[in-house]
């Protein structure tokens, strides 16, 4: 069987149990039993909200429906003396592994039932069951029960009934879920499998894993698609399935609506405006400060020609959504070692800039002697940096919920030493990246005919 993370959202059983058995009669395509000779060894569930009344009641309930019923069969010494530590999801803890393996030595059983109480966000009670396999060495399935504090031995029939059915191969069990993961801005796509037919499935989300989840939807199909999550949004998605009004076993996963990158410069906002004349230096201290500027930027001024032919393929990316253009950038970090330079801007993720010949820029301002924060913040407050979308990262917020923001990475950075100089083609600066991924990114467009 397959093991199945923990989810937090199913219905309560409300058939008697003969219905039950009559729904899940064995029929021509249902599963052999996978367990006929399972011994379940029913520990006591831990609980966070309640105290030893309803743990016992539950305890006593699940033992007395299972021998009463011949839901499976149950060790003969007292599994319930036996102390555990409950842990979520399906990785056990190597102490914990010895632990159960020494229950289950003890009991002279196959698996163990395990567990927690929890309330939930509505008032009620949440029972989490585990159900651990010996042979295989692993929970085989986590089940959640909803159900009233009134009503626990009812709760306690239905949960037993539950792993009896899962026992006997005979549990609908939703598996292989898949969940799109920042694919697409204007959905989230789930698809899965279950065993067994004529299943209803109900859908749920939450922002936290753990909850509380919402119902968002039901299907009689085995795909879904969710447009009312919000744009970035970390989700946590549950599939549970029902048949006959038997919840059987869930399946859970995250995923996410890809958020819509920052909105970049038009290219009119980057070619208008560029008419301002050179302003003539003051005093003699900054005419020669400027003419040492200017001896180092001649070095890597692009020709007129380059410049325009840059700019005007530069202007195609820009129009087509594969390049996002930012400037007025306020600050900057580096990493001088890896070439790399990190711009910021209020409003934006840092954008990572990898480029040897910005770097080399740097190292002649060293060899000139000049000051890094007399010309950088003039390099970098007059540059146009032209981005492209590399992914998205988590970003964890106070209130717990994670969301994601746009990666994004420099592929060529123009800069003046006058901003938007009149005769700025002759006066402008070119960086390209050194990323190779990008630049056979940026070949790859080329060859796209732009």
């Amino acid at each position: 069987m397959r093991s199945r993370r923990f989810s937090t959202v199913f219905f309560n059983l409300s058939l008697p149990c003969i219905l039950f058995w009559a729904a899940f009669a064995p029929a021509a395509d249902a599963r052999p039993p996978a367990h006929d000779a399972a011994v379940v060894g029913v520990l006591r569930f831990k609980s966070t909200i309640t105290g030893r009344n309803m743990s016992w009641g539950l305890y006593a309930g699940i033992t007395g429906a299972a021998r009463d019923g011949a839901l499976f069969a149950l060790p003969r010494g007292n599994a319930a003396a036996h102390g555990y530590s409950y842990e979520r999801g399906d990785v056990i803890a190597p102490g914990n592994l010895a632990r159960y393996e020494a229950i289950c030595s003890r009991l002279e059983c196959t698996h163990l039932l395990m567990g927690r109480i929890r309330g939930d966000s509505g008032g009620g009670v949440i029972a989490d069951m585990q159900l651990y396999s010996s042979a295989e060495k692993r929970f085989l399935c986590v089940l959640s029960h909803p159900f009233s504090s009134g009503q626990v031995k009812r709760a306690a029939g239905d949960m037993a009934l539950r792993i009896s059915l899962y026992l006997q191969g005979r549990l609908p069990e939703v598996y292989d879920l898949r969940i799109s993961k920042g694919t697409s801005a204007a959905e989230t796509a789930l698809a899965w499998k279950c065993s067994g037919r004529g299943n209803n499935f109900i859908i749920s989300r939450s922002p936290l894993a753990d909850g509380p989840y919402e119902k968002i939807g039901e299907t009689n199909s085995s795909r879904f698609i969710d447009t009312t999550a919000e744009q970035g949004l970390k989700y946590w998605y549950a599939v549970s399935v029902t048949r006959d009004g038997v919840a059987g076993v869930p399946a859970s996963g995250y995923g996410y609506r890809m958020p819509l990158a920052p909105q970049g410069l038009t290219v009119s906002e980057m070619m208008d405006g560029r008419t301002r004349p050179w302003p003539e230096p003051g005093i003699r201290e900054e005419q020669e400060r400027e003419a040492l500027h200017l001896g180092l930027f001649e070095k890597y001024y692009e020709s007129p020609f380059m410049v325009s032919f840059i700019i005007m393929v530069g202007k195609m990316y820009v129009n087509s959504g594969e390049l996002i253009a930012f400037r007025d950038f306020t600050s900057y970090t580096w990493e001088p070692a890896d070439r790399v330079i990190y711009l910021i801007k209020p409003g934006l993720p840092r954008i990572k800039f990898h480029s040897r010949r910005f770097f080399r820029f740097v190292r002649d301002m060293h060899r000139l002697n000049i000051p890094f924060d007399e010309l950088l913040p003039r390099v970098i407050g007059n540059a146009i940096l032209f981005c492209v979308r590399t992914g998205d990262r988590e970003v964890r917020q106070p209130d717990g919920r994670t969301r994601y923001v746009p990666v994004l990475e420099g592929v060529g950075l123009s800069t003046e030493y006058h901003r938007d100089y009149v005769k700025w083609r002759s006066n402008t600066i070119v960086f390209g990246t050194s990323t190779d991924t990008l630049y056979k990114r940026i070949l790859e467009a080329q060859r796209k005919g732009f």
